[in-house]
């Protein structure tokens, strides 16, 4: 999703609030990626996450808002007084989606990392494994030699093979390692700079 589709779809979602709050959230997300600035835009869009949840806890918020403006109000009458019911009927209909959403979110990283260290700690079984199995095939191959030269060949043969290929499954795993710590940096460094130009807007202001 790109910035016009973002901004497209976060305004659809608001179309249904009063146009200066919307217009309001909307510049507010303009200046957030304008900030941001083009070469980090890719990353504070993923930072920010699906627009539906952003409009949701933006509604949400407003509709406390709403209620806390009209709270020393006894009777609210006529339009507004609808309006503010509806608003905060809606708040706390939305309040229970942007939460679980969130925790979702977070959780969903959490599998993902649970993951990759699952299929790291796999790898390295199955390394240990060909390892051993490399080097008993050649043991017994050394052995066989003295009473089938034939068998005895194929065995060394075959336990040098998984050798071989211990390394070969080894290296990869280094590298795929060393990878995943690279992506992660390169996030982690990305939300950093992408939270400091957002608390420097904010100080900006």
């Amino acid at each position: 999703m790109n910035r016009q589709e973002f901004i497209r779809k976060l305004e659809s979602e608001l179309s249904k609030l009063p146009k200066d709050e919307c217009r309001d959230a909307i510049d507010y997300y303009n200046e957030y990626l304008d900030d941001a600035g083009a070469e980090n835009e890719e990353a504070a869009l993923r930072e920010l996450g699906n627009p539906s949840r952003i409009a949701t806890q933006i509604k949400a918020d407003f509709a406390v808002k709403q209620l806390s403006n009209k709270s020393g109000e006894r009777n609210p009458q006529g339009k507004k007084g609808i309006a503010t019911i509806w608003w905060v009927i809606l708040g706390i209909f939305a309040a229970p989606v942007a939460l679980p959403l969130a925790i979702a979110g977070g959780l969903l990283a959490i599998c993902i990392l649970v993951m990759a260290i699952i299929v790291v700690v796999a790898a390295l079984f199955c390394v240990a494994a060909f390892f051993v199995s490399g080097i008993v095939a050649f043991a017994v191959g050394i052995y066989i030699l003295f009473v089938n030269f034939a068998d005895g060949i194929f065995a060394v043969g075959t336990g040098l093979a998984l050798v071989g290929a211990t390394a070969l499954l080894a290296l990869g795993i280094v590298f795929a390692v060393k990878f995943l710590i690279r992506i992660t940096a390169k996030r982690m460094n990305e939300k950093r700079q992408i939270k400091a130009k957002t608390k420097e807007a904010e100080e900006n202001e």
